[in-house]
């Protein structure tokens, strides 16, 4: 059907056209600064397209891979260089891990079964402030020399969790995640009882959805279990713990 000539609408004024450009060049960093692979209901997707990497890759910031392929990871990783925090459900290949290992990260989730990562050959584990790493074998600990944060599974011995806490007086937070998160809310949910008898007040037992709160993080919500367990900490410093309110 022909269109009505009177109904076109006319041409933007070149200022107003100017205008809404440089807005769009503002909120594309916005835009893709996190960005979630995944075709899992858990992991709601906020994609970046395959095609658009070469052009917008540099802004993304905050990746999380819940399910891709693996030549979508490859091209994820060599396209996005400015990643401080990297999020993987999946075990990396050893090609795939040396693409983490170009980036600038701070923060990492990853799962480490069948992984090659070795402090030998990798550079990131120097400068990895926050860690969380499924099935991490702890000697590999030593070689995170910039470690503030860690998250360990409440499976371990309570003699596992005194010794970190002995050996690494540079961690600010440990936090025990209460692997049965069957009841978990989207938000954390403090245990205060931790481990009876033992008062290291930088030691905060956490429930709550992993893979949720990554994405709370990410988009700059407070009410992450990293900032809940921080402000913790820092209430027990001020105040003993008998007196902090349940």
């Amino acid at each position: 059907m022909a269109i009505d000539a009177q109904h076109v609408p006319p041409d933007l004024p070149l200022e107003l056209e100017r205008v809404i450009l440089q807005m769009a060049d503002r909120l594309i960093p916005i835009l893709y600064k996190v960005v979630v692979l995944s075709t899992q209901a858990m992991w709601p997707p906020l994609p970046l397209p395959i095609a658009k990497l070469p052009q917008y890759g540099r802004y993304v910031q905050h990746l999380l891979i819940g399910s891709a392929r693996d030549k979508m990871i490859g091209q994820y990783l060599k396209y996005c260089p400015n990643i401080i925090d990297f999020a993987s459900g999946m075990p990396l290949s050893e090609p795939q891990m040396k693409l983490v290992d170009r980036l600038p990260l701070h923060q990492l989730y990853l799962n480490f079964y069948n992984s090659s990562a070795s402090p030998s050959t990798l550079i990131l584990f120097s400068q990895v402030t926050h860690l969380d790493a499924a099935a991490l074998d702890l000697s590999l600990l030593p070689h995170f020399t910039s470690l503030t944060h860690l998250v360990l599974g409440s499976n371990l011995s309570f003699s596992v969790y005194v010794d970190i806490l002995k050996q690494y007086s540079r961690l600010k937070v440990l936090m025990v995640w209460d692997i049965d998160v069957s009841n978990a809310t989207i938000f954390p949910q403090l245990q205060r009882e931790i481990i009876p008898g033992f008062d290291d007040t930088r030691i905060v037992r956490m429930k709550c959805r992993k893979h949720l709160n990554w994405r709370m993080k990410a988009l700059g919500d407070t009410r992450n279990a990293w900032s809940f367990a921080e402000r913790v900490v820092e209430e027990r410093s001020v105040r003993p713990r008998a007196q902090i309110s349940s």
